[in-house]
């Protein structure tokens, strides 16, 4: 099986409004794709609207081998995305964006990372690996956006987002849309927002950028203190969504909060 990095390189960054790279069939093979989409793991979750439900990697590792072993191919494709080669060829290809946010000295840094696996303590490493799969229930009323614009853990390097939409998924919402800031500023929070969500006078609305929920599509972005996105509402009567959120996580933060009163 194929990394979903494996044909990807600088040239292929997408700058605006931060940077990111975009692609259909990531595996070079539908073939795989399908296995992976038909055999996605039942995540035990709550009968509510709008609720998030989460299988983390961790919790994986703890699955009886007899029960995971009906998940070969989702067990290779978390080893590929959390092991080194995938860390080392994620950051040549933000290269450019790493040396301009972190500067060179930290870029050549992670490539000596050892890497290692989050909240698995047999696995230590430098940089932490993480691989969720994550469903969203729809909400009960149309219009309830499943998550507000936000930016994740100063902590994480990137992220990446594998969608396992039905084939005849369309138009049903819960679409990712990256933000960018007005005037390029970096966004503030309040005291009680914990660094998280941004509020929307603080968002550009001519810099947005949108990818549907649909079948077989990748995306991954550097983490920012710009990196600003957010999930659409869905349509109250589609299917549950479900992707695999891939990241490294480092021990120590990229970027502090700024405070709206700092």
């Amino acid at each position: 099986m194929n990394s979903p990095l494996h044909h990807l390189s600088s040239s292929d960054v997408i700058c605006d409004p931060f940077p990111h790279v975009a692609v259909s069939n990531p595996l070079n093979s539908h073939a795989d794709y399908a296995i992976l989409r038909d055999s996605f793991p039942e995540i035990p979750a709550r009968n509510t609207p709008n609720t998030t439900s989460r299988l983390l990697v961790h919790q994986w590792l703890k699955m009886p081998a007899n029960q995971r072993s009906q998940y070969a191919a989702w067990d290779a494709m978390r080893i590929i995305c959390t092991g080194k080669k995938f860390f080392r060829d994620a950051v040549q290809i933000f290269k450019p964006f790493i040396d301009q946010w972190y500067g060179v000295r930290l870029r050549k840094k992670l490539l000596r990372m050892s890497v290692g696996l989050r909240r698995v303590p047999s696995q230590p490493g430098d940089v932490l690996g993480d691989f969720i799969f994550v469903t969203n229930n729809p909400a009960a009323k149309s219009g309830v956006p499943i998550r507000g614009a936000h930016i994740d853990n100063a902590t994480e390097l990137f992220a990446c987002l594998s969608y396992f939409a039905d084939e005849e998924e369309s138009e049903n919402g819960g679409d990712l849309i990256l933000h960018g800031m007005r005037k390029n500023r970096t966004p503030k929070f309040g005291k009680k927002m914990k660094g998280r969500s941004v509020s929307e006078n603080q968002l550009d609305p001519e810099r947005v950028k949108i990818y549907p929920y649909k079948s077989n599509l990748f995306v991954m972005f550097l983490n920012t203190p710009q990196s600003v996105h957010s999930v659409t509402a869905r349509n109250p009567a589609a299917p549950i969504r479900q992707y695999v959120n891939a990241s490294a996580q480092l021990k120590k933060p990229l970027f502090p909060i700024r405070s709206k009163d700092s």
